[in-house]
């Protein structure tokens, strides 16, 4: 299921599922971070990303604390902002 989901720019709300386990490492649970970096980038107005690695490729995956934006992510946002 899903762990968040988040409207675009006309709501600009995000919601969390509290019912997972939310970490700041991500070890032993979801990497709140990452989860909610890629839901502030839905609220910015970005949709999913095809590049496996992106931060808003749809599919959450472990990253550690070396989580970095993609050339995919930086460019959708320059495109819109």
């Amino acid at each position: 299921g899903a762990l968040a989901h988040a409207f675009f720019p006309f709501r600009g709300e995000a919601h969390f599922d509290m019912s997972e386990r939310w970490t700041l490492s991500g070890l032993k649970g979801h990497n709140l971070f990452l989860v909610m970096a890629h839901e502030i980038g839905h609220t910015l107005g970005l949709v999913h990303s095809p590049v496996r690695h992106a931060l808003m490729s749809p599919y959450y995956k472990k990253m550690g604390s070396k989580a970095l934006l993609s050339w995919d992510d930086i460019t959708a946002v320059q495109q819109l902002y």
